[in-house]
């Protein structure tokens, strides 16, 4: 309350505050008594007959400070479709020149609505609410707390939905109720508008939380869909809030980013009322697919709500930090509740997850090259396409490695005897995150280079790191016309879709897009996936095949 107004009125806002809530405790008895007598409905309850229209006012200035502006229209427009409600979101004075404030043009706009028979109901949401249950309907709450609106009760004792009415003939308001973008018969507010532009640079921080305690064995799950820019590659990090965690069963059982599991966090702090944030993960890379949007999930287990929150401020306090904080408020700590669950998570681009494209090559590539895979005969071996050239060679497994044995891919390849080569080795990043991922063995003609560990940022990156380069071929490998490789690779899942064909690996979601968008059918999936590439480097000559220090001479002029 304005502190002229507050002079004039004789009261506060505080006072008022204190009066708000002592009605509601001398009211919360009757509540109880009443709230006992409606029916009981399915939250997820819809009537596609029932015609709902959902409305805000979010006209702030542009400069103004609070993100409202663009976050509301996001949580409405996901929460429309998701149940088929029409959406009405005013980015502007509804009604300028009806001389009504726009902080008070609700009643009217309501009004408007509701006469142009359009609907069957209308609910109002501030903009400055945000919809955190996304599966409970409306429908849901009016056929509870509506029956004689919504209809009789069945025989069950649930309400029943109403019977579908013709629909209303009655003209829509007059233009001077409303400005053309916001007539009720027009949706005020496209896809277009509410998926805005994300700047190339931008970090987007959202939260997965529960409201309440989640302290049982099954806990509490949590999601909600953000706006990324399509094709991007994302550096993921999530925080938890030390929210009753202090005993081993109290943790987040899963995390997930896009659909990949980030696996389980079970921070085990000193104390279970520490409601500070700890880092489970971080820089982890996930990529945006086609449709510019990715799914955050979380799921806590044996977690009381013992701390806290405001999802607003993003931060967590001690239920006695935030008494005291209520009591300097004097009550007026309106945005804050307990939580069983806060997730934070933080997401910032760090380049082109595919180049903006993913499809497959129209044709493999020609080159000269020679390919080998482990999925042949023991000794199977492939011709050069020319003598003389460079040969490429993948080798591979399918399936999973991620056993201490692991697995094994060898190939025998053919080539010119007349010649020395230089090798490069180049693994494909799957599921190599941990030390213990890896390549334990890379053996090129019989010469042992040793393991290749890249530990990336992610066990999904699935592009190529280059293990060895320019190690030099012994004469005594190349002088049969043949040179077998061999490589062991351990504790590595099967995480990467992988084609020799095309010289390309594809993460799972790049995958999946291949196949939905009609670019062709995945390649299978693979825990180990290496290109070995033998380049030659002059002719070994007469006196190298003789001895071995014609050989070394020669390795030295070269390297």
């Amino acid at each position: 309350v304005p502190y002229e107004a507050a002079h004039e009125w004789f009261t506060r806002s505080d006072h008022l505050i204190h009066e708000i809530r002592t009605l509601r405790r001398r009211l919360a008895k009757e509540r109880a008594r009443w709230v006992a007598q409606v029916p009981q409905v399915e939250p997820t309850l819809r009537e596609p007959k029932l015609r709902i229209a959902v409305v805000s006012v979010c006209a702030y200035p542009p400069d103004h400070p609070l993100e409202l502006k663009t976050l509301t229209p996001d949580n409405r427009l996901l929460y429309a479709r998701r149940h088929g409600y029409a959406l009405h979101v005013h980015r502007v004075h509804p009604m300028p020149d009806q001389g009504v404030h726009v902080q008070h043009a609700k009643l009217a706009l309501m009004a408007e609505y509701l006469k142009s028979g359009l609907y069957d109901w209308v609910a109002w949401f501030d903009c400055d609410s945000i919809i955190m249950n996304m599966d409970r309907t409306l429908d849901s709450i009016i056929a509870r707390y509506a029956r004689p609106a919504w209809g009789q009760r069945d025989s069950s004792g649930v309400a029943a939905p109403p019977v579908a009415a013709s629909p209303p003939t009655r003209s829509p308001p007059s233009h001077e109720a409303l400005q053309p973008d916001a007539w009720p018969w027009k949706v005020s507010m496209t896809e277009d508008e509410v998926t805005r532009q994300l700047a190339p640079s931008e970090e987007i921080v959202a939260y997965v939380a529960h409201e309440g305690s989640c302290n049982t064995n099954v806990g509490c799950r949590s999601e909600t869909r953000v706006q990324v820019r399509a094709g991007v590659r994302y550096r993921v990090s999530v925080s938890t809030a030390l929210i009753d965690m202090q005993e081993a069963s109290e943790r987040l059982a899963s995390v997930s980013v896009g659909g990949q599991d980030l696996g389980q966090c079970n921070p085990a702090p000193t104390s279970d009322y520490d409601c500070g944030f700890y880092e489970c993960f971080s820089d982890k890379l996930v990529d945006a697919t086609s449709a510019g949007w990715l799914l955050l999930e979380a799921w806590a287990v044996r977690t009381s709500d013992d701390c806290v929150c405001s999802l607003q401020r993003g931060e967590c306090q001690s239920k006695l930090s935030g008494a005291l904080v209520e009591a300097a408020l004097a009550g007026n700590a309106t945005e804050i509740a307990t939580f069983g669950m806060f997730v934070k998570f933080t997401l910032a681009p760090v380049g082109a997850a595919f180049d903006g494209d993913i499809s497959p090559p129209s044709t493999p590539p020609q080159t000269a090259r020679a390919l080998a895979h482990a999925q042949e005969p023991p000794g199977a071996v492939q011709q050069l396409a020319e003598t003389g050239g460079e040969v490429l060679v993948h080798l591979a497994h399918e399936g999973s490695c991620n056993t201490n044995a692991g697995c094994r891919a060898t190939a025998r390849v053919a080539v010119d005897p007349r010649m020395a080569y230089v090798a490069r080795v180049t693994t494909a990043l799957v599921d190599m995150e941990d030390d213990s991922e890896r390549l334990a063995s890379v053996v090129v003609g019989g010469r042992e280079l040793g393991e290749c560990n890249p530990s990336p940022e992610s066990d999904f990156t699935c592009s190529y790191f280059d293990c060895f380069q320019d190690e030099f071929i012994p004469v005594e490998a190349t002088m049969s016309g043949y040179v077998s490789i061999e490589i062991h690779s351990v504790r590595t899942n099967n995480d990467c879709h992988c084609s020799a064909e095309w010289d390309t690996c594809y993460n799972r979601a790049e995958a999946a897009l291949l196949e939905a968008t009609g670019q062709g059918q995945a390649p299978p999936s693979h825990g180990l996936f290496a290109r070995v590439v033998l380049t030659p480097v002059g002719s070994a000559g007469a006196g190298a095949l003789a001895d071995g220090g014609g050989a070394a001479a020669h390795a030295n002029g070269t390297v």
